[in-house]
């Protein structure tokens, strides 16, 4: 048997130099496995929001095309035609983009008074706010009447059971601020709220091709295809109180501006992405009412990771 001399077993052990690539070895191969881990866990994030999105888009439009036609079978009331001077096709995109407004409000003081003097509230929603004020403060408002709306049956068709649209993690509880009264919101991977928008008229993306070509003679919105309320002189006398808010100058609430052009008008689902921030044009970053109602936006937010519904539309499954 050979002796076991010092030199070998000097050998038969690590120097600190060895055992320091070993380790970094390792680190470097953790990190990849970890970096891949949470790059498959956001990618899952956020397919779930797409798929939560693309499915409340969905149930909306069967909602809001029975909204419509129920809409388009009702008599055009009187204070519609007057504020139309009397053009039976303008008195009819009013009442209806007002009856739209009734049915899917996105603000609580919205759901309880859409058109004072000319609309009552829906009954459903008044019993479900429950003496609720929050004048749009609270972001996740525009999601918890979505579920409210989706959860009604309208022209014969019956309601949504909207807990069954979505994966269970879609939904959560709060409570409104002022009177504690508990609502279930929608909510993305992420678990912010989603958003609805009904009529989101700026909309840097949505307002630009392919969404919208400019050159075309065809209306945008879908309520107006013979363009009544952006032809003529009459817009400038438009003062009916249903469209406007009580700043100075008015703006308007459920049309898009006169003044603005062309504007792609179709309903809105939308998540804020990874970031949680919509990148809305507003002081400090807080969404305001007209935020909430006009979909305020000038880009997809910081991170360009916002989710629309009309996004994934165009690009099937999944966006881009």
């Amino acid at each position: 048997m050979r002796p076991v001399t010092r030199a070998s077993a000097r050998r038969a052990g690590m120097t600190l130099i060895e055992l320091l690539v070993v380790m970094m070895l390792i680190a470097v191969l953790a990190s990849l496995a970890i970096g891949a881990v949470f790059s498959v866990r956001e990618s899952q994030m956020k397919s779930f929001s797409e798929t939560t999105v693309q499915k409340l888009a969905s149930g909306l439009d069967q909602q809001w095309k029975a909204a419509l036609d129920q809409a388009y079978e009702e008599t055009v009331p009187a204070w519609a035609l007057s504020a139309a001077n009397n053009d039976l096709r303008r008195a009819r995109v009013i009442y209806t983009k007002a009856r739209l407004a009734q049915e899917f409000p996105v603000t609580f003081d919205r759901a309880k008074a859409p058109a004072p003097g000319y609309l009552t509230p829906k009954p459903t929603y008044v019993q479900a706010l429950n003496g609720t004020s929050s004048a749009g403060n609270q972001a996740w408002e525009s999601s918890a009447l979505l579920f409210l709306a989706l959860s009604q049956g309208r022209r014969g068709m019956a309601a949504f059971d909207a807990t069954q649209l979505v994966e269970p993690t879609a939904l959560q509880k709060r409570k409104d601020a002022t009177t504690g009264t508990e609502f279930t919101i929608f909510v993305d991977a992420w678990g912010n709220p989603l958003r609805y928008y009904p009529f989101p008229y700026y909309c840097d993306e949505l307002n630009a091709a392919p969404y919208l070509n400019t050159s075309l003679s065809q209306s945008p919105d879908p309520q107006d295809p013979e363009q009544t309320l952006t032809t003529g002189t009459w817009p400038a006398n438009f003062q009916v109180p249903l469209f406007r808010n009580q700043t100075t100058p008015p703006v308007l609430l459920h049309v898009h501006p006169l003044t603005l052009g062309q504007r792609h008008l179709v309903s809105v689902v939308a998540s804020a992405g990874r970031d949680g921030d919509f990148g809305f044009e507003v002081s400090g970053g807080n969404p305001t009412d007209d935020a909430l109602r006009f979909m305020k936006l000038t880009q997809a937010g910081p991170a360009g990771d916002n989710i629309y519904s009309f996004r994934l539309r165009r690009f099937g499954a999944k966006g881009d």
